[in-house]
């Protein structure tokens, strides 16, 4: 290492008592070179040094007790300094990396020992919602997530007794039940055989008193009093009138039997209900109650079984005379829009909300039960609808307390088969 400062000038230096830093090159290399004073309070220095003290001393200057007698010259490469930065700077940036990989493994380690069971009890919940309760989660820790974990077993362990206890609670229904509704349908069976039974014995004697009454009222004509031809009509109204229940009671314990066939074939409408309107006039009270056909001319045929469709209509308009003193009982019908519609209005005493919900219900007769002046057994209706419901189609009504009611009819313009419900 070789300094650019002379001797003279170093010399300056060290009396001034100065530190110098100064940096040069030299072959290629970079050094940094201090020089510092090297001073002493002894009188044994070089003779050069006391002469220039004296001088000092006669001019005037306050002797200095501390005598520079030299210098210090010390010089730093640069390269090896910087060397030496870079190699710890290297150090200290695959430190930093290390300590940063090193963090994330712990933290990644502590996350998985975290959320792993966190996973399993969400996993298992979800298994718990599908049914799966007989599977448990390994607990691997006794800290909260570990508590919580066998917690969650506990009541896992809880859940599956209780859903055991219970299949075996509905099981034992099960089996209840199969044997009620088997009791029920053997009740059902015996219901129908009997109805079937006293429709024979009833209709046939029935069937001779009518036909000789009716025989009777011809032959008798002119020839008996007024009271006893009044006499002759009740007999034979209400031997009709119990025709007609024993007929009803049979096809309502049919539908129930799910023995009722279906027969579908075109029919013409208004033929149809010509002929039931044939049959219901004579019942009507004509001075005060008219009967109004609207039916189109150009009405196309309806694909449906005619007898069922007789009777239904024949109900709804027997119901309607029943309940219809003055006025007039309107059968209306049309084809819209794919569907077949027969309305059929009255301007009777209508019918209470109270009992809109359940004027199709067997033997229910609503707010009409006690009232003797009104008789029926409340099983027209509900034949109406099981037929109704047997063609495919639906009833509605509307009602007004004084005022009339309406009952419409929906049904397909074409059933397809025949069919037995």
């Amino acid at each position: 290492m070789r300094s650019d400062l002379t001797d003279d000038e170093t010399r300056r230096l060290a009396k001034e008592g100065a530190i110098l830093s100064k940096s040069f090159a030299d072959a290629n290399e970079r050094y940094i070179e201090y020089i510092v004073p090297v001073t002493s309070s002894q009188s044994n220095i070089p003779y050069e040094l006391q002469i220039e003290a004296s001088d000092s001393i006669r001019a005037g200057a306050e002797p200095n007790r501390q005598q520079t007698i030299g210098a210090v010259r010390l010089g730093f490469s640069m390269n090896r300094v910087e060397a030496q930065l870079a190699s710890f700077l290297t150090w200290r940036a695959w430190s930093i990396v290390a300590f940063l990989c090193l963090s994330a493994l712990a933290i990644y380690i502590v996350s998985v020992r975290i959320t792993r069971p966190i996973n399993q009890v969400t996993e298992q919940a979800k298994k718990m919602s599908q049914g799966l309760l007989e599977q448990t989660i390994a607990v691997e820790s006794h800290d909260e997530i570990g508590q919580l974990a066998t917690t969650f077993n506990d009541m896992a362990r809880a859940l599956n007794e209780q859903y055991l206890g219970l299949e075996q609670k509905v099981a034992e229904r099960t089996d209840a039940l199969r044997g009620a509704n088997k009791k029920l349908a053997e009740a059902s069976e015996h219901k129908s055989r009997f109805l079937a039974n006293v429709n024979h014995e009833l209709r046939t004697p029935l069937s001779s008193i009518i036909g000789y009454a009716r025989l009777l009222r011809r032959e008798t004509e002119g020839q008996i009093s007024s009271l006893q031809r009044e006499n002759l009509e009740d007999l034979l109204r209400n031997a009709e009138r119990l025709l007609g229940l024993i007929d009803s009671l049979l096809d309502l314990a049919k539908i129930e039997a799910g023995k009722m066939e279906v027969h579908v074939e075109p029919v013409r409408i208004d033929e149809l209900i010509q002929g039931a309107a044939a049959t219901i006039e004579p019942m009507l009270n004509k001075e005060c109650v008219r009967l109004v056909r609207d039916i189109p001319v150009n009405i196309g045929p309806l694909n449906t079984d005619p007898e069922k469709l007789r009777q239904i209509i024949l109900n709804l308009l027997g119901n309607a005379v029943k309940f219809t003193k003055q006025g007039e009982i309107r059968i209306s019908a049309c084809q819209d829009s794919g569907g077949f519609k027969l309305a059929v209005a009255d301007t009777g005493i209508g019918i209470e909300q109270a009992d809109m919900n359940r004027i199709f219900e067997e033997f229910d007769r609503g707010g009409l039960a006690g009232d003797g002046n009104y008789r029926g057994t409340g099983l027209g209706l509900a034949i109406v609808k099981r037929l109704v419901d047997v063609l495919g189609g639906s009833i509605a009504v509307e009602s007004e307390v004084g005022e009339g009611s309406t009952f419409t009819m929906t049904l397909p313009v074409k059933q397809s088969e025949t069919s037995a419900v």
